[in-house]
């Protein structure tokens, strides 16, 4: 079993700053840079990050608890794709709720090792990604 480990993240990918981070994920494989843009970026099952985005997103269990208190909204997680094609440094940089962050993290590990390394300058490449996933609850409207 891995250790959760909470730190603060001083800025998401986009600017913004970030609350907390769950750094749950073992050292990387290679001691390579990371870079957060490569010439050619991963693919996942042959798609882009939205590919992988709806992959997980569909794979998603609300959680009971914080559905049935309204607790939504939108979790960042950033994870490196190693040259092997497997995920590394999966932290989560936002979330609303530590038990949207806990299911997120649940789907994110069980990902296939499906991605196709960045490259740079024809070499295969360790890239960062961020990606948004999103916990909505239904309005129900009452005539």
């Amino acid at each position: 079993k891995v250790s959760q480990q909470q730190e603060v993240v001083a800025a998401s990918q986009n600017g913004e700053s970030a609350k907390t981070a769950q750094n749950d994920t073992p050292t990387s494989i290679d001691n390579a840079p990371v870079v957060a843009q490569a010439q050619i970026m991963p693919t996942f099952m042959g798609g882009d990050l939205m590919t992988f985005r709806n992959w997980v997103q569909s794979r998603l269990k609300y959680p009971v608890a914080a559905q049935r208190n309204g607790i939504q909204g939108t979790v960042m997680v950033c994870f490196v794709v190693e040259i092997d094609g497997s995920l590394s440094e999966i932290k989560i940089l936002q979330s609303p709720d530590p038990s949207l962050s806990q299911e997120v993290m649940r789907v994110v590990k069980s990902a296939p090792n499906k991605w196709k390394p960045g490259r740079q300058n024809g070499e295969k490449v360790r890239v960062r990604m961020v990606a948004p996933f999103s916990f909505r609850t239904r309005q129900q409207n009452v005539w």
